[in-house]
């Protein structure tokens, strides 16, 4: 925690903490402990070289990349704009297909949402210190997703 902890650009929280006995012919003869850390930062970089330097003595289990709040929030606003236009339009075909002067919207739902993605899962039971490298981050991608969907009435002509 010290070592993570001194990485300002890094936030730490723990999780998961988890005993379980270790017997050997049925005696118990200690404790295997598992306790898990989030680390969480803007900057590749930082945490690159925190994840590098916690591997000497610990195991990397998963590496996630997600959108931060602002940057999801400003992609679906956009992206709620544009999907309810297309919605108009095609409501407005809908109409006109049945010769019809207009609609009347009777209900609409805009839903968001996307999973974190997953970008690589290392299972290690033990490195050595020669071996713990930092890991390459690359962002990638993401897919930010907004539904649009609705119910109209056809005015009579």
């Amino acid at each position: 925690m010290e070592t993570a902890k001194a990485q300002p650009e890094v936030q730490v929280q723990t999780l998961d903490y988890s005993t379980a006995p270790v017997y050997e012919k049925q005696r118990l003869t200690g404790w295997r402990v598992s306790q898990q850390l989030r680390l969480r930062s803007e900057n590749a970089g930082a945490l690159s070289e925190l994840i590098g330097q916690l591997q000497e003595r610990l195991a990397a289990r998963s590496i996630e990349y997600q959108l931060s709040p602002e940057k999801r929030s400003a992609a679906e606003r956009q992206l709620v704009v544009e999907a309810i236009a297309s919605f108009k339009r095609r409501a407005r075909l809908v109409a006109e297909q049945f010769e019809r002067p207009d609609y009347r919207l009777v209900e609409l739902q805009v839903s968001t949402g996307s999973e974190p993605i997953r970008m690589r899962s290392v299972r290690a039971a033990a490195m050595s210190a020669e071996a713990a490298v930092a890991p390459v981050l690359e962002a990638g991608t993401q897919r930010v997703e907004v539904h649009v969907s609705g119910t109209i009435e056809l005015a009579l002509p």
